[in-house]
């Protein structure tokens, strides 16, 4: 921008040049320059150096003229950060840019494999340049990152970010299926690894495809040969949600129709979990599916001998053990008679934990013996 005497800062010309890809201008800028070295390293109020916005917006006869610049630290130019924390190759993978991201990592002074295993830590963006590339569902970016010779393609495909997401979670939550193909399919991916992955929270790739939606992505991980299918299905996380607790929470119901119809799918295992920690609709979606055999479901019993409904009075959880009881299906009495591992029932269990409603839900239904459950001891107890 000039200033008050209609001058206009060098500085400022040449990022206006290298964000336009305006060759000459710049040319004649840094040939005017009394140091050109320190006006490349310059950054704009986003902390953008002139190298980065050539390479954001795909001008590779800008980058060059800048990185084989007499004056220029090319070195040091390609692993400057912008203010998000962000190199150049960061945001050529990001925005496509093929040319721009081969120019910088063929360049005789790159530190390639530094550049593809470099991390941001700023939150609203990607990690790493495989990161950027699968996020966005740039597969020839994402080609170029994991074939180059300098690449360790099965450390990127497995590094996280500050959240603990992969380049495969992400993928999936854009649902980028082709994106997602190139990464497990590749011949360096230990893919079953990559699929059991999670997050801090304990979220595998599965789950994000299921939040939005994404059921190509799901088929695809589900079905890929390396896949260990029943156990992504009934994997929870930190909050006990599996993928099918994901897909009723979110209201996915093609996704929930393509978890519970699988083969692998196990409902039993399922409502356990659903009943432990996760939420009452996710029980009753699989109390209606169509091949649920829902009386024998209600008394799976878990490796402590907890069926469903224990777990719901354990859990202080009234709604729950209200539909179980409820359910035409239920043998409401034996459910309420049955006793674990340690030998409680779930009146013991409601009593352990001081809640007063599930007690009251328990020996006031019409199926109950009350004098049975009241009577009714543990000989473990002193």
């Amino acid at each position: 921008m000039p200033d008050a005497h209609g001058r206009t800062d060098p500085a400022a010309l040449i990022l206006e040049f290298a964000k336009m890809g305006q060759v000459d201008g710049m040319r004649v800028v840094l040939t005017a320059a009394t140091d050109p070295a320190a006006m490349m390293m310059l950054k704009d109020s986003t902390g953008c150096t002139a190298l980065i916005l050539a390479a954001t917006n795909g001008h590779v006869d800008a980058m060059s003229l800048l990185l084989d610049h007499p004056s220029a630290d090319a070195a040091a130019m390609m692993m400057l950060r912008s203010d998000v924390d962000e190199i150049a190759l960061m945001l050529a993978a990001r925005s496509g840019h093929v040319e721009s991201m081969r120019v910088l990592l063929d360049h005789p002074s790159a530190d390639a494999t530094a550049m593809m295993m470099c991390t941001d830590d700023d939150d609203d963006h990607s990690a790493t340049a495989l990161m950027a590339a699968a996020q966005a569902g740039h597969g020839e970016a994402m080609r170029v990152l994991l074939n180059h010779p300098s690449a360790d393609a099965a450390a990127m495909m497995m590094l996280t970010n500050d959240d603990g997401f992969t380049a495969l979670m992400l993928a999936a939550l854009a649902g980028h299926v082709d994106a997602m193909r190139l990464l497990i399919d590749h011949p360096s991916a230990d893919a079953e690894a990559m699929m059991m992955l999670t997050t801090f929270n304990y979220r595998n790739a599965l789950m994000f495809a299921v939040r939005d939606g994404h059921v190509d992505a799901m088929r695809l991980l589900l079905d890929h040969p390396s896949a260990n299918t029943a156990v992504m299905i009934t994997h929870t996380d930190d909050e006990g949600d599996s993928a099918v607790g994901w897909a009723a929470l979110f209201d996915r119901d093609e996704a929930m129709r393509l978890l519970l119809d699988h083969p692998c799918a196990d409902l039993p295992a399922l409502m356990l979990e659903a009943a432990e920690t996760g939420h009452v609709d996710t029980m009753r979606v699989l109390l209606s599916h169509p091949s649920a055999d829902t009386a024998a479901m209600m008394m799976r019993a878990n490796g402590s001998g907890m069926t469903a409904f224990m777990l719901a009075a354990a859990y202080s959880c009234v709604r729950k053990m209200r539909l179980l009881l409820d359910h035409p299906s239920a043998d409401a009495e034996a459910m309420m008679m049955h006793r674990d591992s340690s030998g409680e029932t779930a009146h013991m269990k409601a009593a352990w934990s001081g809640d007063v409603d599930a007690m009251r839900l328990l020996l006031h239904h019409p199926s109950a013996d009350p004098a049975a459950m009241v009577m009714n001891t543990n000989s473990d107890i002193p």
